[in-house]
């Protein structure tokens, strides 16, 4: 029914975007959010993985124990700088067309426009993963005590995954004493570092078969 209603608006407004910007005002301090996502998702461009519609879904979701990373606001205000590329599109319309508020039409527009590139949300949320991971690892405590305690809260987040990397203290087979060291400290972040490389190549295979497009909102 949502679908239904955001086709019929967008007949409604036509193809002039110039309608969807009255009563946006609102929306300053979206577009501000939006370059802060654009930098971080370019992260994951700039190594080669695409980020579509369907990340920016998940993203605004949330998932496991991760909030949500993108606000409704932000999503029709990337929706916005897609319609200026292209103004034909009308599912893009439909959601540059809606408020904020209008939570329930974004989520469908949205999950629309994920549908149509053919989202694989599993493959999107390790894209959110790696980005988070990322961020994490430019952030971590110097001590070996604070920054293994740090790891394992993020891989708690995702209710440490088999595929990850991360062994927390009461996994291993050392004792405290041992496992908050320097020297295994700096053998976890070097562990981290490599999963990271390998997990890149395998999101781009990923995305080379899945030939996802990516979303214009984000330059």
């Amino acid at each position: 029914m949502a679908r239904n209603r955001l086709e019929r608006r967008s007949i409604r407004r036509g193809d002039n975007e110039g309608r969807c910007t009255g009563g946006q005002a609102g929306l300053s301090a979206a577009f501000a959010d939006r370059d802060d996502l654009a930098r971080r998702l370019n992260r994951l461009r700039r190594r080669g993985v695409a980020v579509g519609w369907g990340t920016l879904l998940v993203g605004l979701h949330g998932f496991s124990w991760v909030d949500r990373q993108v606000s409704f606001a932000n999503v029709i205000a990337i929706a916005l700088d897609a319609l200026a590329r292209d103004p034909d599109d009308g599912l893009v319309l439909a959601l540059a067309c809606l408020r904020e508020t209008e939570t329930e039409d974004v989520v469908g527009a949205l999950e629309g426009l994920a549908e149509r590139e053919g989202a694989d949300y599993g493959l999107k949320r390790r894209k959110w993963r790696l980005l988070l991971l990322e961020e994490r690892m430019e952030d971590l405590p110097a001590d070996p005590l604070h920054g293994l305690l740090a790891l394992g809260e993020f891989w708690g987040m995702f209710d440490h995954p088999e595929d990850g990397p991360h062994t927390v203290q009461h996994r291993s087979d050392a004792p405290p004493e041992k496992y908050y060291t320097r020297e295994n400290y700096e053998a976890e972040v070097a562990r981290l570092q490599a999963w990271m490389e390998r997990e890149v190549e395998l999101l781009r295979q990923a995305d080379a078969v899945a030939s996802e497009a990516a979303f214009p909102g984000v330059p």
